[in-house]
């Protein structure tokens, strides 16, 4: 028998039950009256009865008060639930409370769910960030959340196709939701941006021809809706009732072009009102209405329709301001009776075609067509159809001495029984009236009156007239 014992060993002191493994250098087990540091009382130094042990294993722990502490405090288990903390940030797994699960910092909630199941997440200088990526496919996702910001992202880049990329962000100021599309050899994008006091919406592209951004905006608030195009920037502009179109982003009178309102279209150059197309009606009869072509009147030169030729706009119709006239550069035709209030100035004659049967005895009117519209060979024989001119459409003195000129009526020109006897009023045309040459012979009452340089020849009377 040797004198040895086994390191081993048991002892009852008093009230404990103590084991070791090392001959009583340490104790490993200890059951019955212990002393220990209690975590839930600030670690006063307390006396316990139970169980102190390195290792403890069973199927089932029951207690009134169980409790599971690190030495540092930083984990717990007890009655309140599980609890873990660094000291600023804070995990709870709390049975008891209306949040089963709760995230804090600096003892203020960040993340928890409610009694219905539903997450909630806020707090003074929160932060959430949940990223998700797909090295096979390229693509990346992005939640995150701060004081200041809630933004959504999703990319998508490979080498073999386009770069995409979309982002929502949402702020104390607003919402702004941006889309983006980038390849070798072009970008486009859309914008979205909203705030109390409006939105904006743009789109933009690459032209492919030029490398230049092309693309168009719609701005509105209270108190417009504004659209735009391409890097000119020009606008429309929906205010007051009105639509007014700008030759650039600088709004005033110098830069209006047009303005759509209840009125018609104006138009405006740098910065002066010229006029408007729109309806009117007649004065004294507001039941007359119709389109109506206005002049302002202060400054405005002419009114014109004009033919593109030779890239160069052509005028030929024309109303004159400054000289209160109406000028056709072009073969004007009238296919019905037509009617001048005041005086017509024919520059290159008027042809027979346009004259038969519209110019009637009223239209003739005293001066109404004077000498000095009598152009050499404006009015000929060829040019006056039967019956176009007659007596009773030749007022007395209407036709005169100095309103023939030279060669407008001769012996060539009077087509047969154009003008005869009972055409020649009393002293229409009298021997002061007739030129030289111009009337060489004429019957009267079967009298043949010949003249020559001017004077009376001869007279020939039929036989037996006395």
């Amino acid at each position: 028998m040797l004198d040895d014992y086994s390191d081993l060993q048991l002892k009852i002191i008093n009230s404990t039950l103590a084991m070791t493994n090392d001959n009583w250098k340490t104790i490993k087990t200890a059951v019955g009256k212990y002393y220990f540091f209690d975590p839930t009382d600030g670690y006063k130094l307390k006396v316990g009865y139970g169980v102190n042990a390195e290792t403890v294993i069973g199927k089932m722990i029951l207690g009134e008060a169980l409790g599971i502490y690190n030495e540092n405090g930083s984990m717990s288990f007890d009655k309140d639930g599980f609890k873990v903390t660094n000291g600023h940030n804070t995990f709870v797994v709390d049975p008891n409370s209306e949040s089963i699960l709760t995230v804090s910092h600096e003892g203020n909630p960040l993340l928890k769910f409610d009694d219905n199941g539903l997450l909630h997440i806020w707090g003074d200088g929160s932060a959430l960030d949940i990223n998700a990526n797909d090295s096979i496919t390229g693509l990346h996702t992005k939640i995150s959340q701060t004081a200041d910001e809630i933004a959504l992202e999703v990319n998508r880049a490979k080498k073999e196709e386009e770069a995409l990329s979309t982002r929502l962000s949402i702020t104390e100021n607003g919402i702004s939701a941006l889309v983006t599309k980038t390849d070798e050899t072009s970008t486009a994008f859309s914008e979205f941006v909203q705030n109390y006091d409006g939105f904006k919406s743009k789109v933009v592209t690459t032209d492919p021809s030029s490398g230049n951004f092309i693309g168009s905006q719609i701005e509105q608030n209270s108190d417009h809706v504004r659209l735009s195009w391409n890097k000119c920037s020009n606008y429309i502009q929906f205010e007051k009732g009105e639509m007014n179109i700008y030759s650039s982003s600088t709004h005033s009178d110098d830069t209006l072009l047009a303005r759509f309102n209840d009125k018609g279209v104006g138009f405006y150059y740098k910065g002066q009102y010229v006029g408007r197309i729109g309806t009117n009606f007649m004065r004294g009869n507001t039941q007359m209405r119709g389109l109506s072509f206005d002049l302002d009147g202060d400054g405005d030169d002419y009114m014109a329709w004009a033919h593109k030729e030779n890239d160069i706009y052509m005028i030929k119709l024309a109303y004159w301001v400054s000289d209160n006239l109406l000028r056709a550069d072009c073969p004007f035709e009238f296919q019905s009776t037509a009617q001048f209030d005041s005086t017509v100035t024919f520059k290159k004659g008027i042809s027979a075609d346009n004259i038969t049967g519209y110019i009637q005895s009223k239209q003739l009117a005293n001066s109404c067509i004077s000498t000095l519209e009598l152009k050499n060979g404006a009015v000929t024989t060829d040019k006056i159809a039967g019956g176009a001119v007659t007596t009773a459409k030749i007022k007395t003195g209407a036709v005169t001495e100095v309103e023939l000129a030279d060669g407008a009526v001769t012996t060539d020109k009077i087509a047969g029984g154009a003008v005869t006897g009972d055409k020649i009023g009393d002293y229409t045309i009298n021997y002061s009236k007739i030129k030289g040459g111009e009337f060489c012979e004429f019957t009267i009452n079967s009298i043949t009156y010949k003249f020559q340089g001017g004077l009376l020849t001869s007279v020939t009377k039929p036989e037996g007239f006395n």
